[in-house]
């Protein structure tokens, strides 16, 4: 459902890519000849969550191409209205924009103690409550491509500091 409701409604004016990186070998649903499957091995519970941003990285060459823009949503996620590109694009209204995120819709609540933020002083997931404006959701993240990779490399980074240190952030992503 996800591929048809993104096409019908998310950047209609727009040729979309779509990238799938799994460890599965068989798919229960015809694929489009605008989707790459990108294969990787099984890291587990929970590394395939926390990891998921870094293969992005590793497989940058093939995710960035020539897209101008990278987006990723989570594969449950269904787009029942349009998304047009003045909601959407980071920057397209003359703004400094480089990426998106969205607000998580469970915890809306602005009790940063009742948050699900990593509150271990020594994660590099860490958030204090000063910087706790809202809750955001991994769920959906993307931007200009450069940027897009920037942020992840960088996130990527911080990740394996924590992994050295034996630290799991309180949500694997």
């Amino acid at each position: 459902a996800f591929y048809d409701l993104c096409e019908k409604n998310f950047l209609k004016n727009h040729k979309k890519n779509y990238y799938l990186i799994t460890d599965r070998d068989n798919y229960y649903f015809p694929l489009g000849d605008n989707i790459t499957v990108i294969k990787e091995k099984d890291y587990g519970w929970p590394n395939n969550a926390m990891l998921k941003f870094s293969l992005f990285v590793k497989h940058k060459n093939i995710i960035g191409g020539n897209n101008s823009h990278i987006f990723y949503f989570n594969g449950d996620a269904l787009i029942i209205n349009e998304i047009t590109d003045e909601e959407f694009l980071p920057g397209i209204n003359n703004t400094n924009e480089k990426l998106i995120c969205v607000q998580h819709s469970v915890h809306t609540t602005d009790d940063y103690y009742r948050l699900p933020f990593e509150k271990r002083k020594e994660s590099t997931s860490f958030i204090s409550k000063e910087e706790s404006s809202f809750y955001r959701v991994s769920g959906i993240i993307g931007g200009k491509k450069y940027d897009f990779f920037k942020h992840f490399e960088e996130m990527s980074k911080l990740l394996k500091k924590d992994m050295d240190n034996n630290i799991i952030p309180v949500w694997h992503d």
